[in-house]
């Protein structure tokens, strides 16, 4: 009697392991905790350096340190740090990417 409970248990979850619904789910799970958790983190550090690297080539650019354009770029660095513009962006981004990625799993089915 516990010996047949074990057999259908153990085949029952052999049958759901292998079946294409639960492989896509178990990718879909994985895909999303991966574009919300490691994508978005890689994306804020590119958006950073490429502000750092702008603003650097901006005041290799000018001539003199009192340059308007340097202070504007300063000023926008600021107020885009300020209201986590660099964040929201990667968000962004990460969110298209999971879309695109979901489409695909669900296109394959």
């Amino acid at each position: 009697m516990i010996g047949q409970l074990f057999t259908f248990l153990f085949g029952l979850s052999a049958r759901l392991i292998t079946s294409k619904w639960l492989i896509a789910g178990v990718a879909k799970m994985f895909a999303f905790t991966l574009f919300t958790t490691v994508l978005p983190t890689i994306l804020i550090k590119i958006i950073q350096k490429f502000i750092i690297y702008s603003g650097a080539l901006a005041a290799d650019f000018s001539s003199d340190s009192s340059s308007i354009a340097l202070d504007l770029i300063g000023l926008g660095g600021y107020l885009a740090n300020q209201v986590s513009l660099p964040a929201a962006f990667s968000m962004i981004i990460s969110a298209l990417a999971l879309r695109a990625t979901l489409n695909i799993i669900s296109a394959r089915l």
